[in-house]
């Protein structure tokens, strides 16, 4: 069984840049339960530049850092996650203006959610969250 720390470290490796590939690295990552629609254990990048922040013309994010509008994306993301009309894939790519989302699915229970830039490699980002929902999928 993983506790709360082994979790952050798990989670916090995703977020760790692949310089041979992009210079681009994710904003944040989290754990979330579909049970209780709500981020369980979150991660963020340790420097989040001004220029993640969005503009006053961006609904979801105005002036507000993907910290802030974890809650509120972790939401949004759920609904789609459920409302979703291809479940073949365990995973799902959103796009909230200046980010994308990309949900994981470890079990019935459990997703990770990756805040990243629109220049972040598609991928990447599904093959880091595959590799790390491999790695919990049993200890969870």
């Amino acid at each position: 069984m993983l506790n709360s720390k082994n979790i952050s470290n798990l989670l916090s490796q995703v977020l760790e840049p692949v310089l041979e590939i992009t210079s681009s690295k994710p904003y944040s990552i989290s754990l979330l339960s579909t049970s209780s629609k709500k981020p369980l254990v979150s991660c963020f990048q340790n420097t989040l530049d001004e220029d993640t922040k969005g503009d006053d013309n961006d609904f979801l994010n105005a002036g507000i850092t993907p910290s802030d509008n974890l809650r509120i994306m972790s939401l949004t993301s759920l609904k789609a996650w459920e409302q979703r009309t291809n479940s073949e894939h365990d995973w799902l790519v959103i796009r909230f203006n200046s980010y994308y989302i990309y949900l994981y699915k470890i079990n019935d229970e459990y997703l990770v959610m990756l805040c990243c830039d629109l220049q972040y490699p598609k991928v990447l980002a599904i093959k880091k969250l595959e590799k790390l929902s491999e790695a919990m999928k049993d200890k969870l």
